[in-house]
Order: C-alpha cells, then structure tokens, then sequence
C-alpha cells in the first residue's frame, strides 16, 4: 500500500469538480426558487429539505460505516466478507429507512400547524413530505450502493452521479417553475431525479462487485454487531454537526415562521460552503486506512495519518 489512497488524484478533483457544481447550482436556482416560490413557498421547500437530512440521520451511521467493511474485505480478497457486507448494510438500512417513514407520516401531519403554513400552502406541504419519504423510503437502504463505491476508492463514480443528478434537477426546477408549476411539481421531478442516481450507483456497483445481491440469506448477524459499534460514532458525529450547523434554520422556521426560514437559509448556504474546502482532501483516506489495517501495515497507516493531517492544516489552518 502506498500513504496516499488509491485513485487519489482521480477522486481528489473529481470531488472538487462536484463541489464546484453543487455550489453553482445552488447559486442559479435559489433566486430562482425563491421568486418563483415566493417567500412562503421558499421557506416550505427549505425546511422539508432540512426535515429530510434529520431524518437521514436515522440510518444512525450504518450508511458511512459501509465502506470500512468493504474496503477492509476487499483488501484481504474476501470477496464472500464484501457480498455479506453489502446484503448486511442494505437490510439494516431498510428497516431504518421504514422508521424513517413512519416518523416522517408525523412530521407531515403537524408541519403546517407547526410553522404557521398558509392554508394555501398546507397541503401542497403535505405532499411535498410525502414525496420525500418515497425518496427516503429507497435512497437511505440504497445507500449501500454508493457505501460499495466508495469502499472501493471509486468515489470519481459517485460524483459522476451526483453532477448529473443535481445538473438536472437544476434544469428540471427551471421548467417546472417556469411552467406555473410549485411545490408538488417541484418535488416530483427532485424525487425522480434523486432515484435515477441511486439506481445508476447500484448498476456501477454491481459491475464492480462479481454476483452483488442483497438477498435476505446473505445478511450475517455477526458483521451486523460488528456494523452496530462502529457506525454509532459516526451517528455522533452527525448528530453534532446537524446540531451546529443545520438546526439554526428549523428554530428560525419555528419562531418567526417559514419565509423567515427561506431567506436565513439563503446567507447559510455561503458558510456551508466553506466545508467543503477540506472534505474532498480526507475522504478518500477512510477506506484507505481500513485497507491499510486489514494488511496489519501500521507503517502505512502512521504516515497516511501524517499526510492526511497536514493536507488539512494547509487548507484549514489560518496562515
């Protein structure tokens, strides 16, 4: 193994390039969205979209521990270890994902009271948070998928899906808005969109994985409790960062209402974006060090520690 992952540079501007993307979509279809929606109308798509990234947190870490197995596995030439790591992950996820629905049902049922919706605007709310949990529902236990990719260094794959995912969703928003169409519309086409990039991440991992299945007999309960302790620290870990960094814009939403909400969330998204500036330098090194401690090669794992590290300093740490 050498100190840096594999595909590095690959996935090192790939992951940039995406972000790049990600931030210019952003940037074009929020005046948009937010003309088109109207202050009210804004507030509602911003904060079901937040609702939607609190209830991922239900996954309670199994999604990002995927790729540790996987990696690890790999790295041995297990690859029956990598096909019960992937029937293991989907299964988890799936019934996470049907808690994540049923918690969502009572979101839905409360949202316009909750925020002072419009009665305008209260069932077209309600519809969008349905969608949403169809979204849900598939994209949280086929997350396994894209888990695959990245456990295998191939994280130029899922940013190939996710800029054609989010290029044309920008472009669907456009129609649509410029249709007369609104939330329901909008929320449509999103939810089509965001299932056509997971079945494209489930058909590349399935070209690079030999007999990948997700049959209910391949799940080992063993590697489950293995999934159980390691995934609860990454569950922390977005939990904090939902608490320091998503929350602000539900309290706006629930003090001053949903239009307050819209505009707040229009400056955070320039703050989120200074994130980004680091992520795509020590993504990679994840399933790189889980590689490196399969082999037991703790030289390597020292440095990929030290490289990583001061990759980070040098982008984060003031001058």
């Amino acid at each position: 193994m050498t100190t840096f992952p594999i595909r590095y540079r690959r996935n090192l501007v790939s992951t940039y390039a995406t972000t790049v993307v990600l931030a210019v979509v952003g940037i074009v279809t929020t005046p948009i969205l937010a003309r088109e929606l109207g202050k009210e109308g804004y507030g509602i798509w911003v904060l079901v979209g937040s609702f939607a990234l609190y209830l991922e947190l239900l996954e309670f870490g199994f999604g990002k521990a995927t790729p540790k197995f996987v990696a690890e596995y790999t790295a041995r030439g297990d690859a029956r270890g990598v096909r019960a790591t992937i029937a293991t992950s989907f299964w988890i996820l799936a019934g996470l994902g049907a808690i994540a629905v049923v918690v969502g049902v009572v979101v839905a049922a409360f949202f316009p009271s909750l925020f002072g919706v419009s009665d305008e605007l209260a069932t077209p709310a309600r519809v969008l948070i349905v969608l949403i949990l169809v979204d849900l529902a598939i994209s949280i236990p086929a997350d396994t998928f894209g888990g695959v990719l990245a456990g295998l260094q191939r994280f130029y794959l899922i940013n190939v899906t996710l800029v054609v995912v989010a290029s044309a969703q920008a472009v669907a928003w456009t129609i649509v808005l410029l249709s007369g169409g609104g939330l329901v519309a909008l929320g449509i086409v999103t939810v089509a969109l965001s299932l056509c990039g997971q079945l494209a991440r489930f058909l590349l991992a399935r070209r690079h994985v030999p007999a990948l299945s997700i049959a209910p007999q391949r799940v080992d309960r063993v590697l489950a409790r293995r999934f159980t302790s390691f995934s609860v620290w990454f569950f922390v870990l977005d939990l904090s960062k939902v608490a320091v960094i998503r929350l602000d814009t539900v309290v706006v939403g629930l003090s001053v209402g949903v239009a307050a909400a819209g505009v707040y969330a229009v400056g955070q998204r320039l703050t989120l974006a200074l994130e980004q500036l680091v992520e795509p330098l020590t993504k990679a090194f994840f399933p790189h060090s889980s590689a490196l401690a399969a082999e037991e090669d703790r030289e390597g794992l020292r440095r990929s520690l030290l490289v990583g590290t001061r990759l980070s300093l040098a982008i984060a740490a003031p001058p």
